[in-house]
């Protein structure tokens, strides 16, 4: 019985360990509210937001939120009315990582809102890097680590003449102007091939802050042998974590 009793003290210590929150009454520009963690072992962190307006007007808020993993500083921009409660930020951290988030105000106009009632809480738990569904890879938190390296296995037993595209989604708070990746491809018929890619992802002056999804064609690519077809992905940008990138996908169509 006493041997229990400890179990569920241990439990439940575990449990208040894995969360803090810190509480904050309004929102600048200047001063953020922010949380830090640090990751003891393999884990997923969630970020959860509680906010509240006090007063009888209605407005808008919009966020920056600002979260430093190690060396790599990512970027969500946010809209919410003045109520809201629910997870804005998924990360997976490596034993040893540490993240620090920061909310700005990000209103144009607007230096400093007060009235408020609100609460930035971290919570860990069990998770995974990424989601393999089979055509699908899904990045945790639409956040891509370098070490994270996308595998599809496609299973073909025809002889169809086949053209493989890939698809890559990325959300508003993808910031870079170009997506450079490399693409391993194991083919029964042609071997291993390797592909470099430069993606224009953005051709304007400001950042538009829209969803969008980037189709990558191989046409030299011989898909019309039976058999299993390799496709793996690295991305090669500057920095060990990119953000915005939902999920990876592959298409095959006829010709």
């Amino acid at each position: 019985m006493m041997m229990r009793i400890t179990t569920i003290l241990f439990l439940l210590l575990c449990f208040a360990i894995s969360s803090l929150a810190v509480d904050f009454t309004s929102l600048s520009q200047e001063k953020p509210v922010s949380v830090s963690f640090f990751a003891e072992r393999k884990i997923n962190v969630s970020f959860i937001l509680n906010l509240k307006s006090l007063k009888e007007s209605h407005f808008d808020i919009f966020l920056n939120v600002k979260y430093v993993i190690n060396s790599d500083t990512l970027n969500d921009f946010l809209y919410f009315d003045e109520t809201y409660t629910g997870t804005i930020k998924d990360i997976y951290l490596e034993q040893g990582d540490s993240v620090s988030a920061y909310i700005f105000l990000n209103n144009e106009e607007t230096k400093k809102i007060d009235n408020l009632k609100g609460s930035f809480i971290v919570k860990s738990g069990p998770g995974d890097d990424l989601q393999n569904t089979g055509e699908v890879c899904r990045f945790t938190g639409t956040i891509w680590k370098d070490s994270q390296l996308p595998l599809f296995r496609i299973a073909k037993g025809d002889d169809k003449s086949q053209l493989l595209s890939l698809d890559v989604s990325l959300t508003e708070n993808y910031e870079f102007d170009k997506l450079y990746l490399k693409i391993k491809v194991i083919s029964p018929s042609q071997g291993i091939l390797l592909y470099s890619k430069e993606l224009d992802i953005n051709t304007e002056q400001e950042l538009p802050l829209r969803r969008s999804i980037i189709k990558i064609d191989f046409p030299d690519l011989d898909v019309q042998k039976q058999g299993s077809y390799y496709v793996q992905l690295f991305h090669q940008m500057k920095q060990s974590r990119i953000n915005g990138v939902e999920y990876v996908s592959y298409h095959l169509t006829d010709k």
